[in-house]
Order: C-alpha cells, then sequence, then structure tokens
C-alpha cells in the first residue's frame, strides 16, 4: 500500500479496490487507514477481558489519529477511567487527494473496518469532500474479531471471538452469522458479476473514475 501509494504521488485521485478482500490483522487494518487518513477517530472496540463470565468485564478502546501520533484511549467497563496511550503513527501518504473505496459482499472484517474509517472521515476540516465508497452491496458483516493463541502443545493454536468494532459514528457490521448488517456504501451500483475486473464492463471501477474526474456526484446516504 505505502509503495503503491509513493508510485503514483503525482495522481490526481486513486482507487482502493477492496472488493473480494476477506481482510487480516486490525494493527494492519490500522496502518493502512493510517496512510490515507490524516487525523480524526479510526474505530472503537470492546474487548472482552477473560475473568467470571457471570460478571462480564469490558475493555473499551478508541482509536485516533492526530498528526505524529496514533491514540489508544482504553477504558475497562463498567466503572474504569480512561487511560490513552500515544504510539508513532504511520506516516500520511495520501496528501489531500481524493480517494474512492470499492466494496462488495465479500469486502469483510479488516477490509470493513478501512470501510468506516474512511465513511466516517469522508469531509476534512475544511468541508471539503476526500473519500466515497461505492459498491454493488452492503460489505460482508463482520464486526467481530478473534484473539489466537498458538502457545498450545502438539502444534495446535486456538481461536476465539474476543471483541466486537464499531466505525467512529457507532455502526456496527454485524456478527458475521446470523446478523450481518455490512456497510452501506454511499452508492450502490447494480453490475454483472461476470466482468474482467478494470474492464469497462466493471461499472464500479467506471464509475470510481467517473467520480474522481467531477463527472459524477455523490451524496451520501443520509442514514446508512
Amino acid at each position: 500500500m505505502a509503495d503503491a501509494l509513493i508510485r503514483f504521488k503525482n495522481a490526481n485521485g486513486l482507487v482502493l479496490d477492496l472488493r473480494g478482500n476477506p481482510g487480516g490483522y486490525t494493527e494492519t487494518a490500522l496502518k493502512v487507514i493510517s496512510m490515507i487518513i490524516k487525523k480524526g477517530t479510526l474505530v472503537t472496540f470492546a474487548n472482552r477481558v477473560p475473568g467470571n463470565p457471570n460478571s462480564p468485564v469490558f475493555q473499551d478502546i478508541r482509536i485516533e489519529l492526530t498528526s505524529d501520533k496514533l491514540v489508544r484511549v482504553s477504558t475497562m467497563v463498567p466503572g474504569g477511567k480512561p487511560k490513552t496511550a500515544y504510539e508513532s503513527r504511520q506516516a500520511y501518504l495520501l496528501n489531500g487527494k481524493p480517494l474512492v473505496v470499492l466494496v462488495d459482499g465479500s469486502t469483510a472484517s479488516a477490509s470493513e473496518i478501512c470501510t468506516g474509517a474512511v465513511q466516517d472521515n469522508e469531509f476534512d476540516e475544511n468541508g471539503h469532500r476526500n473519500f466515497w465508497v461505492l459498491g454493488s452491496s452492503n460489505t460482508f458483516g463482520k464486526g467481530i474479531g478473534q484473539t489466537v493463541n498458538s502457545s498450545l502443545p502438539h502444534n495446535t493454536l486456538l481461536k476465539v471471538t474476543s471483541f466486537e468494532w464499531r466505525t467512529p459514528s457507532g455502526r456496527w457490521a454485524g456478527n458475521a452469522n446470523s446478523d450481518r448488517r455490512g456497510l452501506i456504501p454511499d452508492m450502490v451500483l447494480l453490475s454483472n458479476n461476470a466482468f474482467q475486473l478494470y474492464s469497462y464492463e466493471d461499472v464500479p471501477y467506471r464509475t470510481a473514475i467517473q467520480v474522481l474526474k467531477g463527472a459524477q456526484p455523490l451524496a451520501s446516504v443520509a442514514n446508512r
């Protein structure tokens, strides 16, 4: 991602294609977001703390960006006081260029974290719109994450669902199972699945180029 942003630093606008992207590590998602968002809130997590299942305790963590730091504000729930930790951030590389993110029903997990951060930070401090999200459907709907314990005997590991995440505005993508809400694109585009990516028949990509050229103005979906 960093290499691409540096390579195309003279481009007038960029397209980030997250279609078919099932996600990955949340920390990697935070690095990607840091390259394209200058400052603001990125995501919030509700982590289950190990303990008595009859009296669950959660750690709420809000991730923010300043011009030079990644900030984690954590609060134990119930009854905790906020604690703030500062880290060096990934360098901001978008340099104010417009960006269109493409999504579909297979955009999931960490890719949805990126999508939500972009949507909820689509306007800069001057009210200028920098980001748009286009897609053929809602995203997959995996607003949960897992912790992996790989220190078990016999070359085994244990993966446990241990946290939920929400976009900066509080939207939840769903539980990846019975309640898959997904994130709603700014514009839902009908397209034929049997097309070659980045060809003329690729309607989402073609529309993204039109948006970047200013030929296809879009308004945000008010109730997404």
